[in-house]
């Protein structure tokens, strides 16, 4: 996004180096905003129930007035800390639908390709077979063979054409980009890094998200100051 312009538009959220520095805007601006929040809730409760009572209180009553009249703000903070992980559960789904749409789709082509190739080659002698009288057995092991057709190819995991897959597109997309300079290459870098931490989390990793936030959050601190 250019630095003259701050508004974020669909267009910039359609890359994932961008979508992970708005996600580390955002967290820079909200994260502080519902820590303060949260503070001021915690010490006016304090206060309220130290301070609060009112002639006619019942034992007990200014306590649970003070945690009524404080908990809009619990809430207030609650609701700006839920915003992350909606806009990470944001990124992963435009992620899953859209970016890694096309290589399972492809990936499910070659699959019903190479199901169709073999189904062909176990068909295919049987078309041409010869009959054979009851009582000749010499040649049994023969046309048994051709029944069975050749052996199935093993077919790649489903991991392992992704693995590929997304090998094969990030390295040409890095080349791509290597034409613009370094703006390209950090482009590719920040993307693979978004890519790899999905990989990640998908395998019972989320460490590898704060990881990257922090490193992303650095970076940022450097260059802002």
């Amino acid at each position: 996004m250019s630095a003259t312009n701050d508004r974020w538009t669909p267009d910039h959220m359609r890359s994932p180096a961008n979508r992970a520095i708005h996600l580390e805007q955002r967290r820079a601006q909200l994260q502080p905003f519902a820590d303060d929040l949260r503070r001021i809730a915690r010490e006016m409760e304090a206060v309220l129930k130290e301070e609060g009572r009112i002639e006619g209180d019942f034992p007990g009553q200014p306590w649970l007035r003070a945690k009524h009249v404080v908990k809009p703000l619990f809430d207030a903070a609650d609701s700006l800390e839920k915003v992350l992980p909606a806009l990470n559960a944001f990124n992963a789904r435009f992620q899953h639908s859209y970016e890694e749409l096309p290589d399972r789709r492809e990936a499910k082509r070659q699959k019903k390709a190479l199901a169709r190739q073999q189904k062909q080659a176990i068909e295919a002698p049987r078309a041409g077979e010869s009959t054979v009288p009851a009582q000749t057995t010499a040649f049994d092991d023969v046309f048994d063979d051709l029944r069975k057709g050749p052996e199935p190819v093993t077919a790649q995991s489903k991991a392992e054409r992704r693995a590929i897959n997304q090998r094969a597109f990030f390295e040409a997309r890095q080349a791509a980009r290597a034409q613009r300079g370094p703006r390209g290459l950090a482009e590719s870098w920040v993307e693979r890094a978004y890519t790899v931490a999905a990989d990640r989390e998908k395998n019972g990793d989320p460490e590898a998200w704060n990881d990257l936030s922090r490193t992303i959050a650095t970076w940022v601190d450097r260059y802002t100051q």
